[in-house]
């Protein structure tokens, strides 16, 4: 039985986020770009997954989300954004994994548990700023 654990697997090689400030080809785990947010100020910057994706689940069933995360001062987070059937908005529910490893790639994740109403994912990605110092960048990765 061929099972497939991904739901997301594209990481940074191509579009698809909206609010990156670039791609870069020096500073990657994997691949051949990473996606990158630089952030000057001491408000956060988010990149947002352009698409959701629909799930259909009809008991609680986990899912893990994670990201390699690269950055050269600032803290960082990752947010799996859910909705229900209803919701035409923004997100009904958000979770959140954060870091503030520098000057190394780490993995940041985390596992929770999904209700049967949600319908659709999606991630967020989030430089939180640094203002005192000329090291502004997050990359993340995968």
């Amino acid at each position: 039985n061929d099972v497939n654990p991904y739901l997301v697997e594209e990481g940074f090689e191509n579009s698809g986020w909206t609010g990156l400030t670039g791609y870069a080809q020096n500073e990657l785990y994997s691949g051949s770009y990473s996606g990158m947010i630089d952030n000057p100020n001491t408000f956060v910057k988010n990149a947002e997954m352009d698409e959701w994706i629909d799930i259909d689940i009809t008991e609680p069933t986990q899912y893990t989300f994670s990201v390699w995360v690269h950055s050269n001062g600032p803290s960082y987070r990752l947010s799996l954004k859910m909705k229900d059937a209803d919701e035409t908005g923004y997100a009904t529910v958000i979770s959140d994994v954060s870091g503030s490893t520098i000057d190394a790639w780490i993995k940041i994740q985390k596992t929770i548990t999904v209700s049967p109403d949600i319908k659709k994912i999606s991630l967020r990605v989030r430089n939180n700023g640094n203002s005192a110092t000329t090291r502004n960048t997050v990359w993340f990765d995968n």
